[in-house]
């Protein structure tokens, strides 16, 4: 059994940091089509640094430890809105989250298990003074792509019983419109999950 996942796509408007709560629609920042090529060599002299966050409006921070939301939508199944704090980079990055759970049996990879596919192109929210960007609202779908389930646990029951537990959350960052090889860089941190009200409902 696969939660079906769907992947529309808009762009984000000024409005939209207005918004408080995710919908049951995908919010994701869209990579647009000008060139990085006045930008000053400096921004890319350095190694890239990415600090994980999570956010569905703006960046916040994860430190190890820290609860992170799996949101559950009718529509979309359940997910993480990934987030992340760039520097030393160009504006237009592909991003790849991977979600691992550290406390089942063994550790099983609920999302981001279908590598190149589950990548998302964006244009981050970009300062050229000081080469730093953000990025937000990047959902992590949680399926059972690559989640090994004990016999007889449905994919559903199996997400509702994560509360609580260890979420390893990798978040890997790949420049775009870049000569190869391409730079990138990964940034890995610990949060534990918690499931939102809507969520909780649906599993009681």
């Amino acid at each position: 059994m696969v939660i079906i996942r769907l992947r529309p796509t808009f762009a984000v408007l000024p409005w939209a940091a207005c918004q408080n709560e995710p919908d049951d629609g995908e919010m994701a920042l869209v990579a647009d089509d000008s060139t990085d090529a006045a930008l000053d060599e400096h921004c890319v002299a350095d190694p890239i640094t990415l600090a994980p966050g999570t956010g569905w409006d703006g960046f916040i921070p994860l430190n190890e430890g820290d609860p992170v939301t799996m949101w559950y939508g009718p529509g979309a199944g359940w997910y993480i809105e990934i987030a992340g704090e760039v520097r030393n980079t160009r504006q237009n990055v592909s991003i790849l989250p991977v979600v691992t759970a550290l406390d089942e049996p063994s550790p099983n990879v609920i999302a981001g298990a279908d590598g190149a596919h589950d990548a998302v192109s964006i244009a981050l929210h970009y300062d050229d003074a000081s080469c730093s960007g953000t990025f937000w609202s990047i959902r992590a779908y949680i399926d059972d792509d690559g989640w090994a389930l004990p016999a007889g646990v449905s994919p559903f029951d199996a997400i509702c019983n994560l509360e609580g537990q260890r979420l390893e959350i990798t978040i890997t960052l790949t420049e775009l419109d870049t000569l190869p090889p391409a730079r990138t860089v990964t940034s890995t941190v610990i949060a534990t999950a918690a499931l939102d009200p809507v969520g909780v409902a649906a599993c009681d």
